[in-house]
């Protein structure tokens, strides 16, 4: 079960989001009243991260100990997650 790099790089991007579903809570949003927001701390390599964030999957704010998963993030960590079979 060697993986290449970019395989190794992939899976742990696609694990990371998982666990960024799975460990986060939904809130109000404070800029659309009424919304709401998927919130997850962080804590993860940050070249994680800035991966996920380049991909729209995740949103990170200088300052802040949490990050926001999007709506396009939560899809995507549910489709692995069914993948895997869980």
């Amino acid at each position: 079960m060697i993986k290449t790099k970019k395989e190794t790089k992939k899976l742990i991007g696609d694990l990371t989001l998982v666990l960024s579903a799975l460990t986060g809570w939904q809130e109000e949003s404070k800029k659309n009243p009424g919304g709401k927001i998927y919130r997850t701390w962080k804590g993860y390599k940050f070249e994680v991260t800035n991966e996920l964030e380049d991909q729209k999957l995740i949103q990170s704010f200088p300052g802040y100990k949490s990050m926001l998963v999007t709506p396009n993030g939560l899809e995507k960590a549910q489709a692995i997650i069914d993948d895997l079979g869980l």
